[in-house]
């Protein structure tokens, strides 16, 4: 279902979601001090980061050296919030990307089958049913935008 990477997640997204693990972990386990991994983030990942995210958006009040990991300010929490939303969005098309379409919306039409069975029918006012449902899933999951006639073919449904 996945294709052959031709390329790899970006490295300042990895260390934007280790940074966000790392402060989260020394949050619910209340260490009372950082661990050496997140010193180490925050001293060689910490500026590089600040400059990347600035470059991308705003994210005013996030100080990714800073050592007060512990307290949050109502604006950091919001950027803190923009941050988790933008690391996300970023692996979703990372994976969307990497994904084979054909392989998509046949699990995808596997899956409506299994919760509508009536949809196994034979005849095209079902058949264009079923495509239909797909294609909306395909979009709705995935932002797939593929056209009719294409999922009726990998789906083998004449409409």
């Amino acid at each position: 279902m996945v294709k052959e990477a031709n390329k790899a997640i970006e490295s300042n997204l990895i260390r934007t979601v280790k940074y966000l693990r790392l402060r989260r972990n020394h949050i619910i386990h209340a260490a009372s001090e950082l661990t050496a991994e997140f010193v180490k983030t925050l001293k060689y990942d910490g500026p590089a980061l600040q400059k990347h995210l600035e470059a991308k958006t705003t994210i005013p009040a996030v100080d990714f050296s800073s050592e007060a990991v512990r307290t949050f300010t109502a604006d950091e929490t919001i950027s803190l919030i923009k941050l988790v939303r933008i690391c996300v969005e970023e692996i979703d098309n990372f994976l969307a990307g990497e994904l084979e379409v054909e392989q998509v919306l046949k699990l995808l039409e596997q899956d409506l089958l299994d919760r509508h069975p009536e949809l196994k029918a034979k005849g095209p006012a079902i058949a264009a049913r079923r495509v239909r449902k797909v294609k909306k899933r395909a979009f709705e999951l995935y932002a797939l935008r593929a056209k009719t006639m294409e999922v009726a073919h990998v789906l083998g449904v004449a409409i």
